[in-house]
């Protein structure tokens, strides 16, 4: 028996020779050969793959390729080994031995690694381009080797293109998709900014318990149902799939009750997309999706939790105002953000560009787009989430919450009146037709949309009398003057012990009043 000469540096062969011709295979030497190759298993989660490891990127592997792999590599190699034995021998060993080799048994015993995907810092983000690792900073961006890299990624982190830095600075408003979001944000500088950091916010990969929020991309219009379409909403958000992984559910008919609802998003999705949501979404379904991760169940298989940390962002897009319990749990969820009417059936993207986005760039195009977006995850890093200034969004909200008949309602009633009576506000509304007697809110709810009405439309008011708050009492510039207390008054303590004093004391303050009044 006789090991075949390999050269120096080499891991040994799996196989051997015996009496000069016959060629046998050692089943711990061919583990070892598979770890010599790269191939091993992997922990992800509670899941054992078997994985190929090159440059720091694990791609998941079947059987069949391992054994494609092995014959590969002896198509390339075995000319440098010193056989006696054609290379069709030692492939013929490996069929005969198969069955044993390729067990699911025998591999249980090839090298494990355990997996953990690395997720972004508070202060940095990566993102993996095929050539190179992009590392973003409020001071820079950095381009990484991935043989350097000191952590493993998945391969389909990796975004199926090259990504090469442009040698000079770019001017301001000279790449396609920036333009594109200056119009979209209604050319307004504030709207602008504000854009540029939702984009930084999707792209990067860390999940703040205190800045979780659902980003919701509406039209920008005063009907609260308007469906034209064409404003941009679906190119803001394909342009995110271009940097990181994107898993995009139809929003038509999608409620999020269905246990199924979210079998499609794995462990590398960044961004999970509801495109175009139906009127029968409810923005609580997300509600702890947002805060505390995904539980996803696919069809057939065990169901498996993503926690917060390494859960997807949520974008939804709408034509609508989602509805939702209103507080606290849901502002401090949600972010809205409206595109400008600046694109539409009169004017496409196409038609201000000349050219389609994405499917018509060349390198320099690409690399100038990419930019761009790293430059939006520095503006998100340094800033944080900008709020946009609203366009519509109150008056839509208002009326997505209480109705244009209670609006018309409350227009009429408060014209010229400044006190109004809780119950009998209630009674005319009621008697006066204005909504199906099926539908009409009980005096507690409709009190509250009283409220609700008052504080949207910035209309100061007070409940009177402080034992029964039977009225509403809305409030002058007059009423607002601010009251005078002790704090407003410059003083001079001196001792009163004569009449006198008293008397001069009694004069300087009646003066005092007289003038404030």
């Amino acid at each position: 028996m006789r090991k075949v000469k390999i050269p120096a540096g080499i891991i040994l062969v799996p196989w051997y020779i015996v009496d000069g011709k016959h060629v046998r295979i050692k089943t711990i030497d061919f583990l070892n050969f598979l770890v010599f190759l790269n191939i091993m298993v992997a922990k992800i989660g509670k899941e054992r793959e078997y994985v190929f490891i090159e440059n720091n990127i694990i791609r998941i592997i079947e059987v069949s390729d391992i054994v494609q792999m092995l014959l590969q590599w002896l198509d390339e190699n075995f000319i440098k080994f010193e056989a006696e034995v054609p290379i069709d021998d030692v492939k013929e060993a490996f069929i005969i031995k198969s069955s044993m080799l390729f067990d699911k048994t025998t591999l249980f015993f090839l090298k494990e690694i355990e997996f953990k995907q690395k997720f972004d810092s508070k202060d940095e983000s990566y993102l993996y381009f095929l050539n190179t690792v992009v590392k973003v900073n409020r001071d820079g961006i950095d381009l990484i080797k991935y043989q350097d890299l000191q952590w493993l990624i998945m391969a389909e982190q990796v975004v199926k293109r090259n990504f090469f830095l442009p040698k000079k600075a770019l001017d301001r408003l000279t790449i396609p998709y920036q333009i594109f979001i200056w119009n979209i944000a209604g050319q307004d500088e504030k709207r602008y900014k504000a854009f540029m950091s939702v984009i930084g916010y999707l792209l990067h990969r860390y999940q703040d318990a205190a800045n979780a929020k659902a980003i919701n991309l509406l039209d920008e219009t005063e009907e609260t149902d308007l469906a034209e379409g064409g404003r941009g909403k679906s190119l803001f958000v394909k342009a995110i799939g271009f940097m990181v992984a994107v898993c995009a559910l139809s929003g038509k008919d999608f409620t999020g009750n269905n246990i199924f609802a979210f079998q499609r998003v794995n462990r590398y999705t960044a961004v999970l997309l509801i495109d175009d949501a139906g009127h029968n979404l409810r923005f609580e379904v997300f509600y702890n999706r947002i805060t505390d991760g995904f539980t996803v169940n696919v069809k057939y298989k065990q169901e498996y939790h993503i926690p917060f940390e390494e859960s997807p962002k949520v974008v939804i897009t709408s034509n609508h105002i989602l509805k939702a319990l209103a507080g606290n749990s849901t502002d401090r969820r949600r972010y809205e953000i409206e595109l400008s009417s600046h694109y539409g059936k009169d004017l496409t993207v196409y038609d201000d560009f000349g050219h389609y986005f994405f499917t018509d760039w060349d390198q320099r195009q690409w690399d100038e787009f990419t930019l761009y977006m790293l430059s939006c995850v520095q503006l998100y890093l340094t800033e944080g989430l900008i709020e946009a200034p609203s366009i519509h969004l109150n008056e839509r909200r208002l009326v997505s919450e209480l109705g244009i008949e209670f609006l018309d309602f409350m227009e009429e009633e408060l014209n010229g009146k400044t006190k109004l009576h809780k119950k009998e506000l209630f009674s005319k509304f009621s008697k006066g037709g204005y909504v199906n007697s099926r539908y009409l809110p009980n005096q507690r709810t409709f009190t509250t949309k009283v409220k609700k009405y008052l504080e949207y439309k910035d209309i100061p008011y007070k409940e009177t009398p402080l034992n029964t708050k039977m009225y509403f009492e809305i409030l002058t510039e007059k009423d607002l003057k601010p009251m005078i207390t002790i704090d407003n008054v410059d003083t001079d303590y001196r001792t009163v012990d004569t009449t006198n004093k008293m008397t001069r004391l009694v004069n300087h303050l009646q003066k005092f009043f007289n003038t404030e009044n």
